[in-house]
């Protein structure tokens, strides 16, 4: 439809404005302050903006959000309504910081150790050393660059670090994420055993400091008086020392006391750039009591409540860093710097929905790890004193990448996208046979946010799996392959639906995390193919694809391609020709993009594990950091570090017997390792609270009686149970070590069998030789509700007290519980959902009229 004159007169105002402020730039006046905030698997559903909005202007705490601050800035600002990132994390920053889409510089979560000799410039996780870095542009452009928080996009060398990548300082950790109040990367921390074992029964540290005078890990003298006394060096969680001893040594408040350090020092006359890259709302979910017993008592006023315990902590997560926003913005207007700064809002990905993430992304379909709307696109907005006052309060609908930023922020100094150094290394790397690096995808959107044009007419490729294109004015998206996380959530998600209704058993619903890996390799939950996925709520697409409307569509819900005869490339259920031209010519653009990206798939040897890593860790005293030294380049890795301090004896000799460990399973026993965990990590993911700190176990806080049907004990030990019998789970834990170690081709070492059974009695949080599990003395071995013997890790529920499970309920578990069934409104059903009812015997019982 024509605009309207009015509407046309704000379009000529609005392109005016964008216009005036790109002149200003391209003339030398003073760039903008930019500070950045990128957050960490925030779920679309908890931001107060988009649950207000799904809901029919509900109040955000009646549904268990409260992020005013955000907010307020999206009022301020242009809601970024089509921003889209990678399905995961490290992809989506490495995009961000190189302007290539995932595809065109990575697509997994690589260890942080790994590292193959023979490419120098791309064998390692991240980005390759000769992209060219998103602090290297802005610095070109006249900035001060400092990054605080989350980098996980590569730490191999000194040029993968924040430093190399163009920062003047950086204060944060290098991996996925780690504990928020030891700092370590414990089993619930990182999802993964890699090949240090992680540390071994304590953890090695992930926090690390560069600036112009230090680069190497923050110490734990540092440690000490940053936290002013309550940090723990045994390994022991500050946490767990009350009120005070939390909100001082939470990881969050020093990220928080570092940004508005680095911006009460700050030149003013000197544009900064600050990328405050928050590690919420990544599990594990903790968070100070202060901020849980705020948000609840919110949520209580407004007449909502929380359902679960994890729902809970996450949303008090999500307030902990609304807070620390609205702490930055007032120490940018305290300096006279908000009327130059522009504010950049994004999260990395979708919100995870498997156990334990427990985010929402209603009314989206699934979460992180899928191409599904609720896994890639992002929370996101600009705001902040610099924007024209003619665009703000804006919905923009334009599609964005998250690669777009390489592009946008730079040119705001007049500075290109264009990466020279990239083109030089491509020379070197074909004469010697290597993957030659990609060119940079971002394109500048500041005049598309400005004035509501699309920025990318010609679509988005997502992954090598998804891509989006607007044709005919609407936005068509195809998504191919296997998906998990293929459902719908209800507005209060995770919920109390599963415990309540009689099913074979809580855990048999998923969804199961999807990346667990050991020594880089997956580690399934489940063995069965099948049960594996069904419980992490796959669907397949196929190589045709599913075909959706997403502006019609936004969910998902109805596939475009359903019911299609012969491979017909007309799509259904589109009422008019011109739909289904538009639709047809829409899919077949999109199946070429497909192509091309799984053509241009930038895909180097990334290379093994390295010892070298665990070495330099315990060189640092226990904390991860840069490992290798790359010799094509003049790099020395041991000459980057300032000097350290020498290890104390005690810690030598422990760290010894880790390294002779960690070598042993390098050398043998890493598939060895991987069937350990197979036997293992079932059974202890599954037991009861408190008895495991890997207990996927989130606590019903609606229903208590609820809670003694879904706690399932570990009958697969093999030990027949009795009124008398008990089964020592240090005795089982310490058998199955050393039976997987001694089959194979190569045996562990006795060293590496110690240090694995000193990291799984860490993995399950207390010492192993003081846990007995009394087997369910009424059903007896294997027997469940139904009377029939079952097999497998799902076998008899182990049933609590009540007075037992209220208790459980004021820990804070980093576990989730998950949805239990399909939104069934308005959508096609999947195959595999018809198997899944027919399994059950007929359609489970539901709380609520469409949702989980």
């Amino acid at each position: 439809k024509a605009p309207t004159r009015p509407h046309r007169a704000m379009l000529r105002l609005l392109v005016i404005s964008a216009v005036t402020v790109a002149s200003a730039v391209g003339r030398g006046q003073d760039p903008p302050h930019v500070l950045f905030l990128l957050a960490d698997d925030f779920g679309w559903a908890n931001l107060g903006r988009h649950i207000r909005e799904a809901t029919g202007g509900a109040d955000p705490l009646t549904h268990g959000v409260h992020t005013p601050t955000l907010d307020g800035l999206i009022d301020e600002g242009v809601l970024l309504d089509r921003h889209y990132a990678y399905r995961i994390c490290s992809p989506s920053r490495s995009s961000l910081q190189t302007g290539r889409l995932a595809p065109h510089v990575n697509t997994k979560n690589t260890g942080v150790a790994a590292h193959n000799p023979e490419d120098p410039v791309s064998g390692y996780a991240g980005i390759p050393i000769n992209m060219t870095g998103l602090g290297v542009k802005m610095r070109q452009a006249g900035y001060r660059t400092h990054l605080v928080g989350k980098w996980d996009a590569g730490m191999a060398t000194p040029a993968h670090t924040p430093e190399g990548r163009g920062y003047d300082s950086f204060f944060g950790f290098f991996q996925h994420a780690n504990d928020y109040w030891t700092h370590g990367t414990s089993l619930q921390s990182t999802g993964e055993l890699d090949n240090c074992l992680n540390g071994g029964r304590v953890p090695f540290r992930d926090l690390f400091r560069t600036n112009s005078t230090y680069r190497g890990p923050v110490t734990t003298e540092e440690l000490e008086a940053l936290t002013e006394g309550t940090f723990r060096d045994d390994g022991a969680s500050c946490g767990d020392d009350g009120a005070e001893a939390q909100r001082l040594c939470f990881k969050e408040e020093l990220f928080r006391r570092e940004s508005l350090a680095v911006i009460r020092a700050h030149d003013a006359r000197r544009p900064l750039f600050l990328m405050h890259s928050f590690g919420l709302l990544h599990t594990p979910l903790q968070v100070p009591q202060g901020h849980v017993d705020r948000i609840d008592a919110l949520v209580r006023e407004a007449g909502g409540h929380f359902e679960t315990r994890n729902q809970r902590l996450y949303a008090a997560m999500a307030f902990y860093m609304d807070e620390v926003v609205s702490d930055l913005v007032a120490a940018l207007k305290q300096r006279g710097m908000w009327e130059r700064t522009l504010v950049v809002f994004t999260s990395d990905n979708g919100g995870p929905v498997y156990q334990p993430g427990s985010a929402n992304n209603f009314p989206l379909k699934g979460g992180k790890y899928a191409d599904w709307e609720g896994g890639v696109r992002t929370n996101a907005f600009v705001s902040g004193g610099w924007l024209p006052e003619k665009a703000r309060g804006r919905v923009h609908s334009g599609l964005v990448s998250i690669a777009d930023w390489y592009a946008t922020l730079p040119a705001l100094g007049g500075v290109s996208a264009e990466d020279e150094a990239s083109e030089k290394a491509n020379q070197w790397l074909k004469a010697r046979g290597l993957a030659t690096l990609p060119p940079v995808d971002g394109v500048d959107q500041l005049q598309p946010m400005l004035t509501g044009t699309e920025g990318r007419p010609h679509g988005l490729v997502l992954s090598t799996k998804a891509a989006l294109k607007r044709v005919g004015g609407s936005l068509y998206k195809l998504v191919t392959g296997v998906q998990p996380y293929s459902r719908h959530l209800s507005t209060a998600y995770p919920n109390c639906s599963i415990y309540c209704a009689p099913s074979p058993g809580y855990l048999q619903d998923g969804p199961d995390f999807v990346d667990f890996k050991c020594v880089d390799h997956p580690v399934p939950f489940r063995e069965d193919p099948a049960e594996a996925s069904r419980a992490k709520w796959e669907a397949d697409c196929g190589e045709e694809g599913c075909l959706f409307n997403v502006d019609a569509d936004p969910s998902e819900h109805v596939d475009l391609l359903a019911g299609q005869q012969g491979g017909s490339e007309q799509p259904q259920h589109h009422t008019t020709p011109a739909q289904r031209r538009h639709a047809a010519s829409a899919l077949a653009d999109l199946r070429r993009m497909l192509a091309q990206a799984l053509a241009t798939e930038f895909a180097p040897d990334r290379g093994h594990l390295q010892l070298a890593a665990c070495e330099a860790a315990v060189a640092n005293g226990g904390v991860y950091g840069p490992f290798a030294s790359v010799p094509d380049f003049a790099m020395d890795v041991d000459a980057w570090y300032s000097p350290r301090e020498p290890l104390p004896m005690a810690d030598s000799a422990r760290y010894a017997a880790l390294l002779a460990a960690a070598e042993s399973i390098q050398a043998n026993g890493a598939s060895l390792v991987t069937a350990l965990l197979r036997r293992v990590i079932p059974v202890l993911t599954q037991l009861c609270d408190p008895v495991s700190a890997l207990s996927v176990m989130d606590v019903c806080l609606d229903r208590p009686d609820c809670n003694a049907e879904i706690c399932v004990d570990p009958l697969s030990l093999g030990s027949a149970c009795s009124d008398d019998v008990t089964v020592n789970l240090a005795q089982w834990v310490s058998g199955i070590v050393d039976e997987v170690s001694a089959v194979g081709d190569g045996t562990i070492s006795a060293e590496a069998v110690v240090k694995l059974k000193e990291l799984l009695s860490g993995a399950v949080g207390v010492d192993l030789d003081g846990i007995a599990l009394e087997c369910d003395a009424e059903d007896g071995p294997g027997i469940g509700d139904d009377g029939e013997a079952h097999h497998g890790h799902h076998h008899g529920r182990r049933h609590r007290s009540h007075a037992a499970a209220e208790a459980s309920h004021q820990s804070a578990a980093d576990a989730d519980l998950a949805a239990d069934e399909l939104h069934h409104g308005h959508r096609h059903e999947h195959e595999h959902d018809r198997v899944r009812r027919h399994h059950h015997g007929g359609s489970r019982p539901r709380t609520a009229q469409h949702e989980p």
